[in-house]
């Protein structure tokens, strides 16, 4: 495995344990006080795991770009996929 693919395997799993983190939270609210969140709650949570995310993601590129690496661009565009995705997916599920 490249170290790119590496790096990429690492963030996948930590946007997953992140997004896991934000759904209990929903579900802890949901079962203490019988509903979501009012919307404005919700949009301060997403605005939070968004922050999370971009903040491991910057981490990641930071990482990548440690090891030499000088095109960089592909990588980047792969973590903003998976930040978009995981957003995507958590919303879904609410």
């Amino acid at each position: 495995m490249s170290r790119e693919q590496e790096l990429l395997t690492q963030f996948s799993q930590k946007a997953d344990t992140i997004q896991a983190d934000y759904k209990k939270l929903i579900a802890g609210y949901v079962s203490s006080k019988g509903a979501r969140p009012p919307y404005e709650e919700l949009l301060d949570i997403l605005k939070k795991m968004d922050a999370e995310l971009t903040k491991s993601g910057v981490a990641m590129v930071e990482q990548y770009q440690s090891d030499g690496v000088v095109n960089i661009g592909t990588f980047i565009t792969d973590i903003k996929n998976k930040i978009a995705s995981t957003i995507e997916q958590f919303v879904k599920t609410l």
